[in-house]
């Protein structure tokens, strides 16, 4: 609509420059999450991820929690596309960016957890790129240990078996000790994880009709009926 204003409307074109529609595209503001995310993706991709902007990114998903699924839409079409490519290089600065919004965005997390999820599944898959099999490991673990509760956690039973694979992963190379490194931490971190959970679950459920303290020590209820209570019945 912008070049057809300019040769159908030009005089309108020029004065009406605060109408989106009848202004040229140039002319129109990029969103801040765009040039945000273009920040974090230079054309001569740097050697390492730049921490500071993808600080910013971060910052800005968390004041605006409804950019988030389109912040995550775009991470994900770059990341496939750079696989294709084999420009790991970005898929590293992709993991960074889902790292730090795990704990800036704590409370989001649902916003972007099943595309992280999908992402870290593509990156298990490739089995013949041990560097994104590494850092797919890393990325699943840092969500693991970022969990509040167990919501999430039953979308990780179909990555187990690969997770026991590198886990057992023959050789001792180099290659093989750092693949079941990988493995291992992130299946530490699941049992770590669920033992929690467990224990929590544990602590506030009642032991033969007492309450459990803080101590894990089963206590007798409060009675409220003071004419029911023995003292011989707690008597050592």
């Amino acid at each position: 609509m912008g070049v057809m204003s300019r040769r159908v409307l030009p005089v309108c074109g020029n004065l009406c420059f605060f109408c989106p529609s009848l202004r040229a595209r140039s002319r129109q503001p990029v969103k801040r999450y765009k040039k945000l995310l273009s920040d974090i993706f230079p054309r001569n991709q740097e050697p390492e991820p730049n921490d500071r902007k993808i600080g910013k990114l971060c910052e800005y998903a968390a004041k605006n929690p409804l950019r988030i699924p389109k912040i995550t839409s775009n991470l994900e079409q770059r990341c496939f596309k750079g696989l294709r490519n084999e420009k790991f290089g970005c898929v590293k600065v992709i993991l960074c960016v889902y790292t730090k919004l795990l704990s800036t965005c704590k409370e989001q997390m649902a916003l972007f957890a099943s595309s992280l999820l999908g992402i870290i599944q593509t990156l298990l898959e490739q089995t013949r790129l041990d560097e994104m099999l590494i850092i797919g490991c890393d990325a699943l673990a840092e969500f693991v240990n970022s969990q509040m509760d167990s919501t999430h956690m039953f979308h990780l039973e179909g990555l187990i078996p690969k997770l026991c694979q590198l886990a057992e992963e023959d050789g001792d190379d180099d290659r093989a000790l750092r693949l079941r490194s990988a493995g291992l931490k992130v299946l530490a971190s699941m049992i770590i994880s669920v033992t929690l959970e467990n224990y929590m679950d544990t602590k506030m459920t009642p032991v033969n009709g007492s309450k459990v303290d803080e101590n894990g020590s089963p206590f007798p209820d409060i009675i409220e009926n003071s004419s029911d209570f023995d003292p011989t019945k707690y008597h050592s």
